[in-house]
């Protein structure tokens, strides 16, 4: 994933893990009240060009999807049609943290 994001985001550092988010907030004297994975889906061609340069790299990011491991586009439900890359969905936390008092 993180591959894909910096190929069309230049700016992209890495994705962090629930893990790495759980332990910030505890560390900032918040507790986690409720959370869910969910997977938020993107039409392909808005999403890819929201963030990149050129045709170019659109067509590169496309070309990573299309020629990823069958694992790769199943974990981001990628969707093609007419050999094109229709839509894809990235797994998203949600959050309900509460700072808790002292």
């Amino acid at each position: 994933m993180n591959t894909l994001e910096k190929l069309r985001d230049e700016s992209h550092g890495r994705c962090h893990t629930i893990s790495e988010w759980s332990d910030w907030l505890m560390e900032s004297g918040f507790a986690v009240r409720n959370s869910r994975v969910r997977k938020k889906p993107f039409d392909f061609p808005v999403w890819v060009r929201r963030t990149n340069r050129s045709e170019e790299q659109v067509e590169q990011v496309e070309r990573h999807i299309t020629s990823a491991t069958e694992e790769l586009r199943l974990y981001i439900g990628a969707v093609q049609e007419d050999e094109r890359v229709r839509s894809i969905h990235i797994n998203v936390w949600m959050v309900l943290a509460e700072k808790e008092t002292e």
